[in-house]
Formats: structure tokens, C-alpha cells, sequence
């Protein structure tokens, strides 16, 4: 990087930070095409990645003038990347920026991203370079004359678009022309895809066989080696038998697999099956072998979540999105190649929610909605699919079902918009119910129906959350029990499936939620109990299930927190013990999962509270002590998650209130200032107990009339108050 610590500093007023967080993402995980890695350029030698990029909201801490931090930050960078639009060009501080930037580099190493807004506009409003661009400038600050003419790229549809837009900054960056990046970039995507494309009639015949080991179920088994007898007694089949057989396998087989809890057979049947695909390339290949070879992509990147490996994971989800646009862009519009690319954006966005990339996850499911809509629109104008066997039963209603509810749960909590959100959620429960009465009417597979009822179940799970943080309690658990009929009634179909079992048991869980706020711990308790022996059997069925794991130590946790609300100590301890031992077993084996450091806080918290109980304060103000140095800690995505806020809410509350009861009044303070602060500038929706532990700071810090509106707002939702109880009635052991 010829000596800076920078490739590139990018520049951009803070109303375009989801751009700025987008360039920034896509540039750090930029791969160099390695035909042009190692050449020599009037750049220098072209990097093998981009990396590191500078952006300055992300590095510093936040302030309101150039510190010389920054001006250090800019000198230490090759390259700076002007995010350009009206609200830039009238941005101050993006002006100094480019100005520091220009005295110590000069005009050549400065490029252009146009967002929005008209380049040398006579309108100011409309003007999207900042003035700084326009002039160059002298080691004294002066400006010097006009600056020349540099790269600019236009992000817009009628533009560059966005992937012809990052091209041309990436040109830029490593000194070689548009063409070449594109064009080498092509040449690698296709030697990247090869080993995914081309089925082998006999590899299919051994995967038949394989799976046939690989299951304990007798049907499945019986299918499979029956399947693989025909693909070996009939090696000169047409190509389209080779997709059927892939499509059973990564389908009917994958499932049963699934249910069964058999992680290391799921990942070694989905190697097995890339592994059988030869180099022809995406452009030679049949659009059928496309889908069901990045399904397959998809499915592994899926089993490496499901073991805690979340960072391959979403390396195969971004690497099979790439494919999958790819495969949209050459077949518009076909059911194939629209299905995958909604389908991939659906990982991507799942894991950025949960990984706190929450900009990301937005972008992703807002572009799947939209993707979906156009594709129910146009569904009658759709000509025959080749392969019409698989998409006889596709309902692109559903799917929009699916999108509107994924959406919906973003932005209703982590995202703070319950106003947008709530329609989504009535849309899509209200969609899923009219597919699964029009499809009760038709004479179609019974799993497909019942695979509409698990989408409906998750439907109103996410509506019963979101119904929880607007106060709705009656929708809530009304939405909680029907998904929790949906799943006792198949759960007594089918003790055995697993994947079915966790959402029921998830669902006793969420109604428990709801009794807590209440006010009726005993009930919460109850459920929580009864869930416990489906978790033990998750855990025991598939030890090396980390999300299981992770599932089960939450619910022990649960469990113990709502026997310390009934005064169970004894109970509460054994709980917490177990509870606390399986979540560090599973961070210990993937730690990039908010939900999971959450349960570790919680755990800790209430490990405080049986401390205090017991007498022991000294033991008490030191665990809770390291449990809010923690969370104080965390990234900005983290809080926002569901019961985060909460979490830290009562954390810090309970340690301000040790600290007064020792006489440390400015510790005290200083904790209670942390949660007025942080709440009260949360973006997230917050829950009913993260308001009343809002409530109870304000009032402690002699904030009455905001604390006594919040509790008006609570005590209209029916909300009881048992956060406040555990923590401003300290001394009550």
C-alpha cells in the first residue's frame, strides 16, 4: 500500500452513512481478481484486497470539528472517495476534509461516488460536489486553481448502477482501466462458479448411496437407494433426470436429515454434491444446474451456521450471492433465477440482523420485497418453466409473505419503526391465511400445506414480539397461542421432528415473556419449566448443535430468573449453573452472535441478584461490575437486539443502586446517567420493562414528570413492574 496505513479514506455527510457502510463493506471484502493481483501500475503493485478502508464515523470518536486525530487519519490514506449529493456539498466538515486531503496529496489520488443530486448544478440545492472538489490547494491550505477532472462514479440506476459504480472506484484504487477489472472480475466469477456447474450422472449415483448410509430413516432410505439403482442402471438419462435427482436430494432427503438433528451427514451430503459439478462455467450451464447448485451453496453455508462457524457462513452466503445475481442478471425475470436471488437475499440479511449489521440486513430485505412484488405481478405473463415439476406448487404470494414478515420484524425493533412495521405484520399473517384456506381447497400435497402453517406460525411470532413492543399485550399473546396450536398439533403428529419441537418450545417461552410483563411471574415460570425437557432433548440429540445449545442455555437461564421472581432460590441457583455452563460452552465456539452474549449478560446479572440476596455485596457489586463493563463494550448493533436494552437497563441500575448503598453517590449517578443517556437515545424500540427501568432513572434522579409519563404509558398497556422491584428495593434481601 506503498507506505500508508489507508487504501482509501471515505468521506460523506452523515445523512449518507447507510452509502458510506455499504462502499465501506463491499470494498473490505472486495477479492482483486488474481490475474491483475501483483501487477505493477502507475498505482504500484495492485493489492490482493482493498483493505483497510478509513471511515471516520466508524474510528473516532464522535465530535463536531476536525480533530488532529482525523487529520492524521487523512494523511495516513492513499486514496480519499468523496461520497457525493447535495447534503455533502453543503457539508462542512466533508469540505475540510477533502481540502486537508488535497495539501498533502494534490488532485490525483481523490475519487468520486455520485449518490444523488446534479454535478456543476446552477441550483445549489441540487449541487452535489462539494466546493472543495472543484479547486485544488496548496501545502498552505490556498486554493491553487481549478483541480482537473478526476473518476466518478454514479451509483444511480440511470447512472452506473451500483455494481458498474464499485468497479470504477476499484479501478481507481489499484490504477488499471474499467474494462480490465470487469473483465478479469467475469473470468474469475466463472472459475469461482466451475466447480459448482456440470452434474456427473455417476457422482449422483454415489450420492444416492451415500445418503441411503447416511440415514436412519427407513423410507428415506428405501428412496434413496432406489434412486441411486436407477441412476446407475440408466447412465445415458437425459440431463434433466441428473436435476430431479439433485432437487430430491438437497429437498426431500435434506429435510429428513434436518429434522433428525444430522448436522455432520448434512454438510458432508452438500460437499458431496458440489464436489460433483465440473468447470463448463455459468454461461454454458443449464439455468436449472444453476439453482440447484447454489441451493446446495446455500444449504452448506446454512449447516455452518447451525455448527457456530458464523463467519464461513456468511463468506458462502455473500460468495453464492454473487452467483445469484449473476444468474438474475442473464435469465430476467425466469422463476429459477428470481427465486434464488430472493432466496440468497434472505441469508444475507438474516445473518447481518444477527451479527448487528443492521444497515445491511435493511438493504437486503427491502430488495427482496421489492424483488418478490414485481414477480407476483408479472406471474401470469411467465411462460412455462422448464422445469416445471419443482415450481408447480410455488406460490409467489407466500413469498411475499415470507419478505413483508422478515422486513417487518427489522423494522419494528431493532430499527425503531413499529409504525411502518405493524401493516407489514397484518399484511403478511393476513396473506399466509388466505393461501393456506385457497390451498385446503386444492388438491395439492399435504406437507405443503402444513410447510404454509410452520410460515404462518413464524409469521406471528414476529408479529407477537412487535405487538409486545408497542404495549399491545392482548395481540401479543393471542398471536403467541395460535402459533403455539400451530405446533401442538404437529408436534403430536410427529414427536420426533426436531426443528418443530424447537419452535414449539421457543413459543412456551415467548408466552411466559408476556405473563412477566403482567405482572405474573408463577405462570411465567411454569411454562418455563415445561419447556425444559424439549431442550434437554435438542442438546442430547445433536451436542454439537450450537444454535441448540445456545437455545438451551437461554431457556435455563429463563427458567432461573423467573424461579428468583418467585422467590425459588435454591431453584434459581441450579438453573443458573447449568444455564451459565452451556452459553460459554457456546460462545466459546461461535461468539458472533448477539443473542447468545446476551444470555451470558443476563446471566450474569442475576448471578449478581442471588449474590446480594445471599449477603454477599462484596460478590455481588463484582460480577455485576465486569457484566456492565461488558455490555458497555458491545458494538453499536447490539443494543437494539430484542431485550438488550433491558438487559443493560437494569444492569446498570442494579450496580448504581450498590453504589448507593456503599455512599458512592457520583458512582451511583454515573451508572444511572448511563441508562437515562443510552435509552432515552436509543433508535430501537424499546420494550415495556427497558421503559419502566427508564422511568425508575429519571426518577431517582429527581426527574418526576418524565418518569411519571412513562408509567402512564405503561400502566395503559397493563404492563406490572417487576424490573423495578429486583432493583430499587436493594436493601429488601
Amino acid at each position: 500500500m506503498s507506505g500508508y496505513k489507508y487504501k482509501a479514506f471515505i468521506s460523506y455527510s452523515h445523512a449518507d452513512k447507510v452509502w458510506a457502510e455499504w462502499l465501506l463493506s463491499a470494498l473490505e471484502s472486495y477479492k482483486v481478481p488474481s490475474k491483475l493481483v501483483g501487477q505493477k501500475t502507475e498505482a504500484g503493485i495492485v493489492p490482493r484486497r482493498l483493505s483497510p478502508i478509513f471511515r471516520d464515523r466508524d474510528e473516532l470518536p464522535a465530535a463536531h470539528r476536525l480533530t488532529e486525530r482525523l487529520f492524521e487519519a487523512i494523511r495516513a490514506s492513499e486514496y480519499l472517495i468523496v461520497l457525493c449529493s447535495p447534503r455533502s456539498a453543503k457539508s462542512e466538515l466533508v469540505n475540510r476534509e477533502i481540502m486537508e486531503f488535497k495539501r498533502t496529496h494534490g488532485d490525483g489520488h481523490v475519487l468520486c461516488m455520485i449518490l444523488d443530486g446534479i454535478p456543476f448544478s446552477n441550483d445549489s440545492e441540487n449541487e452535489c460536489f462539494p466546493e472543495a472538489l472543484l479547486h485544488s490547494f496548496g501545502a498552505d491550505g490556498r486554493r491553487a486553481g481549478l483541480a482537473a477532472e478526476g473518476l466518478a462514479a454514479d451509483v444511480r440506476p440511470e447512472g452506473d448502477g451500483k455494481t458498474r459504480a464499485l468497479h470504477k472506484i476499484v479501478a481507481g484504487l489499484i490504477g488499471v482501466g474499467l474494462n480490465d477489472v470487469v473483465r478479469r472480475e467475469e473470468q474469475q466469477r466463472k472459475r469461482n462458479v466451475a466447480a459448482f456447474l456440470a452434474a456427473s450422472f455417476a457422482a449422483m449415483a454415489v450420492m444416492g448411496v451415500l445418503t441411503y448410509e447416511a440415514t436412519t430413516a427407513r423410507e428415506e432410505a428405501k428412496v434413496a437407494r432406489e434412486l441411486a439403482e436407477r441412476q446407475r442402471d440408466n447412465a445415458e438419462m437425459h440431463l434433466e433426470r441428473s436435476e430431479e435427482m439433485m432437487h430430491y436430494m438437497m429437498t426431500v432427503m435434506y429435510d429428513r436429515l434436518l429434522e433428525h438433528g444430522n448436522l455432520d451427514t448434512l454438510e458432508l451430503v452438500t460437499q458431496k454434491i458440489l464436489g460433483t459439478f465440473q468447470t463448463d462455467g455459468l454461461a454454458s450451464s443449464r439455468p436449472a444446474q444453476i439453482f440447484h447448485v447454489t441451493g446446495t451453496s446455500l444449504r452448506l453455508g446454512q449447516n455452518f451456521d447451525r455448527k457456530g462457524d458464523s463467519a464461513k457462513a456468511r463468506e458462502i452466503f455473500e460468495d453464492t450471492l454473487a452467483i445469484s445475481r449473476l444468474f438474475y442478471q442473464k435469465h430476467p425475470n425466469t422463476r429459477e433465477a428470481t427465486f434464488r436471488l430472493q432466496n440468497n437475499l434472505f441469508f444475507t440479511g438474516y445473518l447481518a440482523r444477527r451479527q448487528g449489521r443492521l444497515s445491511e440486513a435493511e438493504q437486503d430485505y427491502r430488495e427482496r420485497l421489492h424483488i418478490l412484488e414485481q414477480a407476483f405481478n408479472r406471474t401470469q405473463a411467465w411462460e412455462a418453466s422448464n422445469n416445471h415439476t419443482f415450481w408447480k406448487d410455488l406460490v409467489w404470494e407466500e413469498k411475499v409473505a415470507d419478505a413483508q414478515m422478515a422486513l417487518a420484524a427489522l423494522l419494528g425493533g431493532p430499527l425503531g419503526n413499529i409504525e411502518e412495521a405493524l401493516p407489514l405484520h397484518r399484511n403478511s399473517i393476513s396473506l399466509l391465511e388466505k393461501i393456506i384456506d385457497d390451498r385446503s381447497q386444492m388438491e395439492v400435497p399435504d406437507h405443503f400445506v402444513r410447510d404454509l402453517r410452520v410460515n404462518l406460525a413464524s409469521a406471528l411470532f414476529y408479529a407477537g414480539n412487535t405487538y409486545l413492543l408497542a404495549g399491545k399485550l392482548d395481540d401479543a399473546e393471542q398471536a403467541f397461542g395460535k402459533r403455539l396450536a400451530i405446533f401442538d398439533a404437529m408436534i403430536s403428529e410427529n414427536p420426533d421432528n426436531y426443528r418443530v419441537l424447537r419452535r414449539h418450545i421457543m413459543t412456551m417461552q415467548s408466552i411466559a415473556g408476556a405473563k412477566l410483563l403482567r405482572g405474573r411471574p408463577e405462570q411465567a415460570y411454569a411454562l418455563n419449566l415445561a419447556a425444559l425437557p424439549g431442550f434437554d432433548r435438542l442438546v442430547e440429540k445433536d451436542p454439537g448443535n450450537t444454535m441448540w445449545l445456545g437455545d438451551s442455555a437461554k431457556a435455563y437461564i429463563d427458567a432461573a430468573e423467573t424461579a428468583f421472581a418467585t422467590k425459588d432460590l435454591a431453584q434459581a441457583e441450579a438453573f443458573l449453573a447449568k444455564g451459565t455452563e452451556q452459553i460459554n460452552e457456546a460462545l466459546a465456539r461461535d461468539d458472533s452472535r448477539p443473542k447468545r452474549r446476551l444470555t451470558l449478560y443476563r446471566a450474569g446479572l442475576l448471578a449478581a441478584k442471588i449474590s446480594y440476596k445471599k449477603g454477599d455485596t462484596a460478590a455481588a457489586t463484582a460480577t455485576i461490575t465486569g457484566t456492565v463493563t461488558d455490555l458497555s463494550n458491545e458494538q453499536d448493533g447490539f443494543l437494539g437486539m430484542f431485550g438488550t436494552y433491558q438487559c443493560f437497563a437494569e444492569s446498570n441500575l442494579f450496580l448504581s443502586n450498590l453504589q448507593a448503598l456503599e455512599g458512592n453517590i457520583k458512582g451511583a449517578e454515573t451508572y444511572r446517567k448511563a441508562v437515562i443517556d443510552t435509552l432515552s437515545a436509543a433508535k430501537a424500540s424499546l420494550d415495556l420493562a427497558s421503559k419502566s427501568l427508564l422511568a425508575q432513572a429519571f426518577a431517582q434522579a429527581g426527574e418526576r414528570e418524565k418518569a411519571q409519563l412513562i408509567r402512564n404509558e405503561l400502566d395503559s398497556y397493563g404492563y406490572r413492574d417487576l424490573a423495578q422491584q429486583a432493583t430499587s428495593n436493594i436493601e429488601s434481601r
